[in-house]
C-alpha cells in the first residue's frame, strides 16, 4: 500500500484513474492538513489543507471516494489545547470563534476543547485518522479518548457555523 501527502484532490483522482487503468494498486491514504481551524497561510510551500469552506470540494471528494485521510496538525499546533505556539497561523477571529464553540460544546459534554476538535474530524463522512504529537502520556490519553466522544449533526453544524 502507498499514500500521498499534500496532494490536491484532482491530482489524487487522476492518479487513481491511471492506477485503475493499468491494474496498479490504488492510493491507500492521503495526508493533507485537516482541522476545525483554518490556517492563515500554509506553514511551508506546497501544503494542502482540506479545512474550512475553501476545503469543502476536497472533503466532498473524500466523502465520495472514501479515501482515508491522515490529518496532520488537527489541533492547530496546540490551538485547541491551550498550548498554542506564538505564530499566527491559526489565530484569527474566525478560529477564535471556532475554539469558543469547541469550548462551549466541551463543557456541555464534559470533555476538553481539544477532544472536541479531534472528534469533529472523526465524525466526517469519510475515514479520518489524526496525526498528533504531544509531550506527555496524559495528553496522549486525552487525545485517544477523543475517539469516544459522540457528536450529533447539530454539534457539527454548531462547530462549523460562522
Amino acid at each position: 500500500a502507498y499514500g500521498v501527502s499534500n496532494w490536491m484532490h484532482p491530482r489524487i483522482a487522476e492518479a487513481q484513474e491511471i492506477a485503475a487503468q493499468r491494474g496498479w494498486p490504488a492510493i491507500a491514504a492521503s495526508s493533507p492538513h485537516f482541522s476545525l481551524a483554518e490556517w492563515t497561510s500554509p506553514p511551508w510551500s506546497g501544503c494542502v489543507s482540506i479545512a474550512g469552506e475553501s476545503g469543502r470540494s476536497a472533503r466532498d471528494f473524500y466523502a465520495h471516494s472514501q479515501l482515508p485521510v491522515l490529518a496532520w496538525s488537527p489541533l492547530g499546533h496546540g490551538f485547541f489545547g491551550g498550548t498554542e505556539s506564538s505564530d499566527r497561523t491559526y489565530r484569527t477571529e474566525a478560529n477564535l470563534a471556532r475554539r469558543q464553540r469547541a469550548t462551549q460544546l466541551a463543557a456541555k459534554l464534559s470533555v476538553q476543547p481539544d477532544q472536541i476538535a479531534l472528534a469533529y474530524l472523526f465524525h466526517q463522512p469519510f475515514p479520518v485518522s489524526a496525526v498528533v504529537a504531544t509531550r506527555s502520556a496524559e495528553r496522549m490519553k486525552r487525545n485517544l479518548a477523543a475517539a469516544e466522544v459522540r457528536l450529533t449533526r447539530e454539534d457539527l453544524h454548531f462547530l462549523e457555523s460562522a
